[in-house]
């Protein structure tokens, strides 16, 4: 992903760690890093435009001491060729509590599609192009490390699928979910549930 960054470091296993990071030296921004056995401390900072330097240093803190590492930039990646974009008609209320909004865009002509995470003012920070079926829903998974989607063809029920794809793209699931349209949830657990078809027999009726 061109827009995430992944920053490591030696720390000392037990310490708490992090990196702060802007588009100036102004920072702004904190995110966790976790420090495994061996001392790496590894950050991963997703939410960043294309093609933009950024601006960061590492926070390591231990028994309630702090240590900063020396100041780094790093520039991040440009866009993919043929994503869609977006027009902010009208600014975001500041009041807002999400920097972010995750759209499904549905490409008519060619039947594919594209996820696209978009800042206050439109940029594209994250994205995943679909050349399969078209998207018909996302959400954040609930413990907010990435996304779940449903991807099918309206004329082709039997063709959805279920994905569950990270932020970092570490980690990947997709699960066939013959019928599913419309909508899903990605509970708690990990379980994806989507909304299918039942057809019954009633009173000698078929009822969907």
């Amino acid at each position: 992903q061109p827009t995430a960054l992944v920053v490591t470091w030696s720390a000392t296993p037990g310490a708490s760690a992090y990196v702060e990071y802007g588009y100036d030296d102004g920072y702004g921004t904190f995110a966790p890093a976790t420090v495994g056995a061996d001392g790496e401390a590894r950050a991963v900072l997703l939410g960043l435009q294309a093609d933009t330097d950024v601006h960061l240093r590492a926070l390591t803190r231990l028994d309630g001491e702090d240590s900063w590492s020396a100041v780094e930039s790093a520039r991040t990646g440009p866009l993919p060729e043929g994503l869609p974009s977006v027009e902010v008609l009208s600014p975001a209320d500041p009041s807002l509590p999400e920097a972010f909004a995750l759209l499904t865009v549905l490409e008519g002509a060619t039947g594919t599609g594209a996820l696209l995470v978009v800042d206050r003012d439109g940029h594209p920070v994250w994205w995943e192009q679909i050349d399969t079926y078209p998207p018909l829903a996302a959400h954040r998974t609930p413990d907010g490390t990435g996304v779940a989607y449903l991807v099918g063809d309206p004329n082709e029920a039997d063709a959805a699928e279920v994905h569950r794809l990270s932020f970092d793209r570490a980690t990947r699931v997709s699960l066939p979910a013959p019928g599913g349209h419309h909508d899903l949830v990605a509970l708690p657990d990990g379980v994806l549930a989507v909304v299918t078809t039942d057809v019954r027999t009633s009173d000698g009726l078929t009822v969907i």
